[in-house]
């Protein structure tokens, strides 16, 4: 049993601005892999060959989190809201791999030299940040919406393996009402270098900006027909780190066709 209660207060000292505070406490329990799998890193090769290997960990406990929030709504004019909101999180019982004895392992053959990691709840932190966004309602027929967010991440003891959040996100979105029942729909996200943090040797994934487009044509209330194009700037580019260097996925660039029927 897991108790996740939120506090939350609001006041309107006017009649065009809100400002709200709230305080939760969530909880993420600990999946299968962190309880019962095993995670084969690397391999070296040697007289015996040494095996790098994760382990679960039966006993871990859910992970628990702690939220501080605060935040400010205004509309200046009647067609446009801007907020901003301050955040604070403190985190406790992260699950994280910790440190091991080696020692002899027989199976899978040849023997070889086994160096241990298991997950554990070891590890606490903090995370603190601001969140920045507006709507405006241009036309009747045109909305424009962006935001920023800003996110410091500060984990004890230092992580063994790559726990990365890019510092910095921005995103502006268009939306365009067209005669016909037509939409046309466009994003570009800015999204900030991603560093894995200290102790952990690992390429950075470089910052990227990213734009999408599409239209979307609704010919009855119930049926939709929309072609989307995503990661339109370059071929493709990575976004996030993964535990085989040599091994890395990269977002590519793409048009697809969607038909939504709702009945």
């Amino acid at each position: 049993l897991e108790l996740q209660p939120s506090g939350r207060l609001l006041w309107t000292p006017t009649a065009n601005q809100t400002v709200w505070t709230a305080v939760s406490r969530a909880i993420r329990t600990p999946s299968l892999l962190s309880r019962d799998g095993r995670i084969n890193l690397a391999v070296a090769p040697g007289a015996p060959p040494t095996l790098v290997s994760i382990f679960g960990n039966p006993n871990n406990e859910a992970e628990e989190v702690i939220a501080y929030e605060l935040g400010h709504r205004i509309e200046p004019v009647p067609r446009l809201s801007l907020d901003a909101a301050v955040f604070y999180n403190v985190y406790d019982g992260v699950i994280a791999p910790v440190l091991g004895t080696p020692g002899l392992e027989a199976t899978p053959a040849p023997p070889h030299l086994l160096v241990p990691r298991t997950f554990r709840n070891s590890q606490s932190g903090e995370t603190y940040g601001t969140e920045l966004s507006a709507r405006w309602q241009v036309t009747d027929t045109w909305r424009l919406t962006g935001s920023y967010t800003w996110l410091k991440m500060r984990l004890r003891p230092d992580p063994p393996i790559a726990l990365e959040s890019p510092q910095q996100q921005f995103q502006l979105r268009s939306a365009l009402d067209l005669p016909h029942h037509v939409e046309l729909s466009g994003a570009v996200y800015f999204v900030d270098e991603v560093a894995p943090l200290t102790g952990v040797v690992r390429a950075p994934i470089s910052s990227y900006v990213r734009l999408d487009l599409g239209m979307t044509w609704r010919p009855t209330k119930t049926l939709e027909l929309s072609v989307p194009g995503q990661n339109l700037l370059d071929n493709q580019h990575p976004e996030f780190a993964q535990s085989k260097p040599s091994i890395r996925t990269e977002i590519s660039r793409s048009v697809l066709g969607k038909v939504t029927w709702r009945f």
